[in-house]
């Protein structure tokens, strides 16, 4: 049902294709040579874009993901896929080098203890990437009032910003090691939120090169205004 509001394809292939866009980004953090024979966690792992990408790479993977098709559907393709965390835990406790949780952490009932069910998967020495939409992007300042209905979706359960979203690892044990914003859309999406009050993606827009989206995403990313943050965590101990 979840999906099916959103417009998002239930059927694995096609899904795992809309999911690759946001995965390059977690790999230009994360790159995947250092996954080279690693125990990758993916938590939320969707239709398996990640699993999928990396599968040649890592030593052995695990995906967890409540959409049922999309869980069947990748059990049926031999990868290691469970219903929740704690469905795994027996099996891989303490033995994650990475783990993953892209644009997830914003729907779970309580993020702190997320981000602590998470933790007991971890290696020694073992590392997390996290994302979220950002509280502080852009639009959210330059177009409060008509882009705040959009931002403010029924499907999310929090909101971060830098500052909480680093109080949230802290809290739950873990140290920053790095904090990256990412802006995923072009300059034109913010030009059209502008004109038409509407979200068009990743339309183009006569008269914006390339050069002038590059230009656009470096500024964002740099003032932390971009749409995306992500953070990389590792364990203060174990």
């Amino acid at each position: 049902m979840y999906r099916e509001k959103l417009k998002q394809s239930l059927e694995v292939e096609q899904a795992s294709i809309d999911q690759d866009e946001i995965q390059k980004f977690a790999l230009s953090i994360v790159p995947i040579k250092t996954l080279t024979d690693k125990v990758l966690l993916d938590v939320g792992c969707g239709a398996g874009s990640l699993l999928n990408i990396t599968k040649d790479t890592c030593g052995e993977q695990v995906g967890i993901e409540p959409c049922q098709p999309y869980r069947k559907a990748l059990i049926a393709k031999g990868y290691n896929v469970f219903q929740e965390l704690i469905g795994a835990t027996k099996f891989f406790e303490s033995s994650v080098d990475y783990a993953f949780s892209i644009q997830v952490i914003e729907h779970v009932e309580n993020p702190r203890n997320f981000l602590e069910e998470i933790k007991q998967f971890l290696k020694p020495g073992g590392s997390v990437l996290i994302s979220t939409p950002n509280r502080d992007e852009i639009l959210m300042n330059i177009l409060h009032k008509e882009f705040s209905s959009f931002f403010y979706r029924t499907q999310h359960r929090w909101y971060f910003n830098e500052e909480s979203l680093i109080n949230c690892a802290k809290l739950s044990g873990f140290e920053v090691e790095l904090v990256s914003f990412i802006h995923r859309q072009p300059m034109s999406n913010a030009l059209y939120w502008l004109r038409d009050k509407a979200p068009k993606g990743s339309t183009k827009m006569d008269g914006i090169s390339l050069e002038a989206n590059n230009i656009w995403r470096s500024y964002l990313e740099k003032t932390k205004q971009s749409c995306t943050i992500f953070l990389k965590l590792k364990l203060i101990d174990k």
